[in-house]
């Protein structure tokens, strides 16, 4: 795992945590550097599954043609807009201000690859298993 993509992603979600801590209250500014060096050790393990998990999305995506379209991509901001009470339009200008478009396509295709890996998923019981699949 490239170390860049890995501080990247961490650094990516200490300022999403901070920015809410700081304005909830629960962080003050002058901790903030204590706080992001805690939060960094907490967070390294997560995100490399996190990582891995999506390179894999990635690799079965594309040895299986799975991709986020533009409709899906319009179906997702469309539900998250019945689920927020908004319109799409406004969804998509707010995903486009925060730079976060590419996001709902990861988010699309991740959830394309896992039901495409539950609808090929074969449940076998312990006792074939356990002999080779006999």
């Amino acid at each position: 795992m490239p170390p860049t993509v890995l501080k990247s992603t961490i650094d990516s979600r200490i300022r999403e945590m901070a920015m809410q801590a700081l304005m909830q209250g629960r962080l003050q500014a002058s901790d903030l550097d204590a706080w992001s060096k805690t939060t960094r050790e907490e967070l390294e393990p997560e995100a490399r599954r996190s990582i891995r998990a999506w390179y894999l999305i990635q690799k079965i995506g594309k040895k299986e043609k799975i991709f986020a379209t533009e409709s899906d991509v319009a179906a997702r901001i469309t539900e998250i807009a019945r689920q927020e009470g908004r319109t799409p339009t406004q969804i998509r200008e707010a995903l486009l201000e925060k730079d976060a478009m590419d996001d709902v396509r990861a988010s699309v295709l991740e959830r394309k690859v896992r039901k495409f890996l539950r609808d090929k998923a074969e449940i076998a019981d312990g006792k074939a298993a356990a002999n080779g699949g006999e």
